[in-house]
Order: C-alpha cells, then sequence, then structure tokens
C-alpha cells in the first residue's frame, strides 16, 4: 500500500475576527496514536473537526496518502468518529448501533453480521449484543461507540474527549483498553484531551495547543523532558520557574544570577550572552532536600513551608530568599527526616535538570 499519512499544510479556521485555530502544519504517519492535547478553547476539537470534514478550513489543505482531500466530504474520508458523549440511538440494541453505519453504507449481509461480530469482539461486548444503550454502564457505552466507529474499517479513527464522562478509576481502565486495541489494529488514532496523564501515557506522539496554535509537538518524554515554552512546561505536569540573568560561562556550563545567587545550567545555546534574561523550569521530582550542604551541583537555602503525605510520595514547599517558593516531590518511604514548618533545608539540582525555557507571548 503507498505511503497513507495524514498531511496537514498551514490548515486555519476563522470566525469572524476570531482564529479558532491559526496556520497548522502537522504530518501524522499511519498507525500512529497522536494526541491533540489543550485547555477548553484551545482549538484541539475545531482542528479535528476539520480533519474529519465536518469543519471547512478557512485556509490550508489537507493529505491523505498525497491526496487532496480538503473538500471531500466525511463519508467520502472513510474515518471513524467517537464523541464525548457516545450519541447511541437509544430504541436500538447494540447490535443495531453498531449495524447503523453498515445500514448507511449499504453493506449486506452476511458481510454485515461478520464485521459487526468482529467488532464486538473486539470491544469485548458480543456478550451484550441484545441490551439497549441505557441497560449499560458508562464504560460499556463508550465500547459500543468504539465498536460502531470501528466496523466499517475506517483508515482513521477520530476520538474527541471520549472518556471524559468516565470516573477516575473506569477511565483508566478504558485507557489501557484503548491503548490495547490500538496496538492490535494498527489504525492511526487522533485524540483530543484535556488530561495530560492521558496524553503522555496512551500517545506516541502529542501536539500541545493554546489559543489555536500548536506550541510544540513531539514523543511525550521530549514534551515533559524538553519542553520549548513556559505553557508546555507548565500544563504537561508541574514545574518551578527561576527566572535569572546570565553571567557568563564557564567551560560548557552556563553561570546566571538568580536572586542573588550564582547557579549553573548545562546547555548547548551558546547565543545566550551576559546580561540576558532567561527563565529556566525544573521539575520538583528533580530536586533534592538535604538538611545540609554537601557536593557538586545547584544548591538553595531554605525554610519548609509546608508539606502533603500523599502515599507514594510527599509534597514539599520550601521557601528561599533567592527564588520564592520551590515546590519538590521525594518518595514516601524514604524520608526519615521530621518535616515541620519553618525548619532550614537545603536544596540541590544537578546543572542538567532544568530546561531554559521561553516566555508565552
Amino acid at each position: 500500500m503507498a505511503d497513507r499519512d495524514l498531511r496537514l499544510e498551514a490548515i486555519s479556521k476563522v470566525y469572524g475576527n476570531l482564529a479558532a485555530v491559526t496556520p497548522t502544519s502537522l504530518t501524522i504517519p499511519k498507525g500512529e496514536f497522536f494526541a491533540l492535547l489543550g485547555p477548553s478553547g484551545s482549538g484541539k476539537t475545531t482542528l479535528l473537526m476539520m480533519i474529519a470534514g465536518f469543519v471547512a478550513p478557512t485556509d490550508g489543505a489537507l493529505y491523505l496518502g498525497g491526496k487532496p482531500i480538503t473538500d471531500d466530504p466525511p463519508e467520502a474520508r472513510n474515518f471513524g468518529m467517537v464523541f464525548q458523549g457516545y450519541a447511541l440511538f437509544p430504541h436500538m440494541t447494540v447490535r443495531e448501533n453498531v449495524r447503523f453505519p453498515l445500514w448507511v453504507r449499504k453493506i449486506a449481509e452476511p458481510e454485515a453480521s461478520k464485521r459487526i461480530r468482529n467488532a464486538l469482539e473486539l470491544v469485548k461486548l458480543e456478550h451484550l449484543a441484545d441490551r439497549l444503550p441505557r441497560t449499560l454502564s458508562g464504560g460499556q457505552q463508550q465500547r459500543v461507540a468504539l465498536a460502531r466507529a470501528l466496523v466499517y474499517q475506517p483508515e482513521i479513527l477520530l476520538l474527541d474527549e471520549p472518556l471524559g464522562a468516565l470516573d477516575r478509576k473506569l477511565r483508566g481502565e478504558v485507557q489501557g483498553e484503548l491503548k490495547a486495541l490500538h496496538a492490535k489494529l494498527g489504525t492511526t488514532f487522533i485524540y483530543v484531551t484535556h488530561d495530560q496523564d492521558e496524553a503522555l501515557s496512551m500517545s506516541d506522539r502529542v501536539a500541545v495547543m493554546r489559543n489555536g496554535e500548536v506550541l510544540q509537538n513531539g514523543t511525550p518524554r521530549e514534551l515533559y523532558e524538553r519542553p520549548e515554552t513556559k505553557f508546555v512546561a507548565d500544563f504537561l505536569g508541574e514545574s518551578n520557574f527561576i527566572t535569572g540573568e546570565v553571567s557568563g560561562w564557564e567551560g560548557g556550563t552556563l553561570v546566571y544570577r538568580a536572586g542573588g545567587e550564582l547557579l549553573r545550567q548545562a546547555t548547548a545555546d551558546r547565543s545566550l550572552s551576559p546580561g540576558q534574561r532567561i527563565t529556566l523550569a525544573v521539575r520538583p521530582e528533580r530536586i533534592v532536600a538535604s538538611p545540609q550542604r554537601n557536593g557538586e551541583g545547584n544548591w538553595l537555602s531554605g525554610r519548609i513551608e509546608a508539606w502533603s503525605y500523599l502515599g507514594k510520595y510527599i509534597g514539599l514547599k520550601v521557601r528561599t530568599d533567592a527564588v520564592g517558593s520551590v515546590n519538590l516531590t521525594m518518595p514516601g518511604w524514604t524520608s526519615d527526616e521530621a518535616l515541620v514548618p519553618d525548619k532550614p533545608i537545603w536544596l540541590n539540582w544537578d546543572p542538567g535538570a532544568p530546561v531554559i525555557v521561553r516566555d508565552d507571548r
């Protein structure tokens, strides 16, 4: 089969004076699990609807396998769609709901029965084929919606916040099932979500959106470990932000001043010059608390402001004179130190732990 990647070329959508999606270019390889991640109003659903064909782009083009599909109606694209609200027909059984897309496409028996059986087996619902949607749990209804979207063997499956209506425990279970289903089918999945953990745990690649713009896209590890902007660093997990001024270089290490303290940062960006302002993001788990200063790295003194025991880890908030409050985490079972407010404490992190990020426009 020819290359069947999906390519978005400077696609945009404008409503009056509002740019719902700014010119966006992306390539989504065949078989990839790709997530569009962002807060409400970021443009991710509008972008998905343009891919589906339900919303016409203001400008730009879409290509599938090198063939333009921008003007193709939704039914000609052979894309499956799963919505947050399931959109099941309440008067139809599970089997009839799954059968509906085949009826629209005039697929006759016995082929239709074979496809329905296979789709229900994929989502482990063959034993509930004669039940009505109202008799099913939320997770089961979501599986019916999945089966209905997969029964006509779509080339790409589009999922718009499909787990948003489920409780946290059930959402975790269905996440695992979706990931396993993707691995089994090899179908391209394009998944819209505002849940950072969901995007990171399920996807091959993630595009982070804000105000209609894709700020950064890459693997979950790339986005988490090397965010390019302050928003991406903050939206994908928790970060501490340090503002400093470049002092100079010591070999390959950048030296900067923050709140009167000289700190060091490993970076390959040699364009940074003395006097330049920089913002660094450092994850709470990359900072170590110690009762006394010893060893290499960056050290700041502070006092405990607050702490929380959360089972797997302890969350600690420390007030420093140099950079203000700093949040860090430590495994709950490793700390025998008495954690009490106003207790003096030292913070340490490796020069390679933070990332220099751009301030948001």
